[in-house]
């Protein structure tokens, strides 16, 4: 190939500028060499990418840490739900938060993403006690399904139905959404924190969302209906918004705002002034329906849906069970979820108290 090569553009390179053979020949030697190195190192990234990725190999439903910010530095629990196209980047479902309770949906690089780091593991006590700086709901009293579950309630419902060897068992996924169920049902008394002892005990079953999710929702006893009667006071939270300037894609975080007053009553009925800005004229009247498990989603207790209301739109009321203090409901938009706002109780924060029926 070389002597082909010379033949047919080394030897007018030599007879235009009258260097020697042996010269040139080296020099072509070097240059072919210094091809095939650029050649090597064009694909030597793509090699070592596709050995980092099959190392890694994060699996759908994997519990996992993403850096959600590099200064400080800072890492929070996710659950991997895929790999995205081009096999670079992880779509990780976040840690829920009061703005978006079932955790939003982000891409990160691997370099972003790690496995929740091992730990020496000090179990849990098998009883029901917790540290005495744990963070205790108010007022836990019995729900339908039994007092509020402890750290040691959750792991030994696991160990009992999965044995020693988990991730061996037929009905490991059956029995993760039993789990969450039951948390459902119950509550539980703790918060759930990641990197903790009782988080990686946890992860030794498979912390996958069927369980997490519930855990992170269900702080304290389920809520009953009649909490949600009363009169509110609303702030708004806007949803994250997308959009095009100048050629760049700008995500606007959400936005705050004072709303107006929702006032709901044990007859079904309900009176929303939207915004604070609103008369009293504007006030807007309909009826609620209970609603359904598939509407509560992760939360268990008992919501309503108040219907064509605000904005044309049916929207979920329940609970806000995040709240660390005060007696607060949670209200958003029935189908997206992405359009919400959070209420705090009128009254003297008198939680039960009955408002005066709706002249409708």
């Amino acid at each position: 190939m070389l002597t082909a090569f010379m033949r047919q553009f080394g030897l007018r390179t030599q007879a235009a500028l009258g260097l020697d053979g042996s010269v040139l020949a080296l020099s072509l030697i070097g240059a072919v060499a210094g091809l095939a190195a650029l050649a090597f190192a064009a694909r030597a990234p793509q090699a070592s990418l596709g050995a980092f990725l099959q190392e890694e190999a994060f699996q759908p439903g994997e519990r996992v840490e993403y850096r959600a910010s590099k200064f400080p530095e800072k890492w929070e629990a996710g659950v991997v739900l895929k790999i995205l196209p081009g096999g670079v980047q992880l779509l990780i479902r976040e840690k829920p938060t009061e703005f978006f309770p079932e955790g939003f949906e982000r891409a990160y690089y691997f370099s972003e993403v790690r496995r929740i780091a091992a730990r020496p593991i000090k179990p849990p006590s098998a009883s029901n006690e917790q540290p005495a700086n744990a963070d205790r709901p108010t007022g836990l009293g019995s729900a339908p399904g039994g007092a509020p579950m402890t750290q040691a309630e959750v792991l030994q419902f696991l160990r009992t139905r999965l044995g020693d060897n988990p991730f061996q068992h037929p009905d490991l996924e059956r029995i993760r959404k039993e789990l969450g169920e039951t948390i459902k049902r119950r509550g539980v008394n703790f918060r759930y924190d990641v990197p903790s002892d009782f988080a990686n005990e946890l992860a030794k079953f498979g912390a996958t969302s069927e369980i997490t999710f519930p855990i992170d929702a269900n702080f304290g006893p389920p809520t009953q209906r009649s909490r949600l009667m009363g009169t509110w006071s609303m702030d708004i939270i806007g949803a994250t918004v997308d959009f095009v300037r100048e050629g760049w894609v700008v995500r606007q975080g959400e936005i705050g705002a004072k709303g107006g007053v929702l006032t709901i009553t044990a007859d079904g009925a309900y009176a929303w002034r939207g915004y604070a800005t609103d008369a009293p004229a504007e006030t807007l009247k309909g009826t609620w329906r209970k609603a359904t498990p598939e509407e509560m989603k992760y939360q268990g207790g008992e919501g309503i849906v108040l219907l064509a209301a605000k904005s044309g739109w049916d929207w979920i009321v329940t609970g806000d069970r995040s709240a660390p203090t005060g007696d607060w409901i949670r209200v958003a938009e029935l189908t997206t979820r992405q359009v919400r706002e959070f209420g705090s109780r009128q009254g003297n924060g008198k939680k039960g108290a009955t408002p005066r029926a709706i002249a409708r």
